[in-house]
């Protein structure tokens, strides 16, 4: 804050950044039950940076509407699940692995040049929420080209269905979230696939939980 006082008083411009309508946090509902995990990685600094020279992006709003890599991206981390401040999800070749093992054949991985031996991961299997319980608030008008908004947050997962501790999948919810151009995928991950996943010794993988409510 000090420092912009003292841009102001010295009658220097600058755009200040509107930060999103945040609206309550909506509680979780009684008798509600953890049926999958949301995951998130190690934070890994930015692919691109700026939004000027982020592809991928909507030709009006400029939000994302699809996530194109830099293949030269240095992965400055050595942690299995990383995501970077742009919203692209980087994980190891021993991440990989563990997705052949459990055969998870419907998840793409781009391999990033340095150095050497991660990817970014795509699932593209899709997880079907309950928009009423889940807390997903968005922000700003929705773009006539592709209809997205400046902000769709997300911050609590309901699942549309119930589904068996013993389910073992990775997928995504539809759709991109968070920030204009930094928006990324939300990646959920069943009951069992989180006992594996630490069981196969996956570091930098972080669990929030998925709830179902009849």
């Amino acid at each position: 804050m000090f420092i912009v006082k003292l841009l102001r008083f010295f009658g220097i411009k600058f755009r200040e950044r509107k930060e999103p309508y945040c609206p309550p946090f909506k509680p979780v509902m009684p008798n509600s039950k953890v049926v999958a995990w949301q995951i998130n990685g190690v934070d890994a600094d930015y692919m691109y940076g700026y939004r000027d020279i982020t592809p991928g992006l909507c030709p009006i709003c400029k939000n994302t509407v699809e996530k194109i890599p830099n293949l030269d991206y240095y992965v400055p981390r050595t942690n299995h699940f990383q995501e970077t401040y742009d919203g692209f999800v980087i994980v190891s070749e021993k991440f990989r692995m563990f997705c052949k093992v459990q055969h998870f054949d419907n998840i793409t991985f781009t391999p990033l040049l340095h150095p050497g031996g991660f990817y970014i991961m795509t699932p593209n299997d899709i997880f079907e929420v309950n928009k009423e319980y889940s807390d997903m608030p968005v922000d700003g008008d929705a773009c006539p080209a592709c209809g997205s908004r400046e902000w769709h947050g997300f911050r609590m997962a309901y699942s549309k269905t119930d589904i068996d501790e013993n389910e073992n999948f990775i997928k995504r919810l539809d759709g991109f979230y968070g920030s204009d151009y930094r928006k990324s995928y939300v990646i959920i991950v069943g009951m069992k696939t989180k006992k594996l996943m630490k069981e196969f010794g996956l570091r930098g993988v972080y669990f929030h939980e998925v709830y179902y409510h009849e």
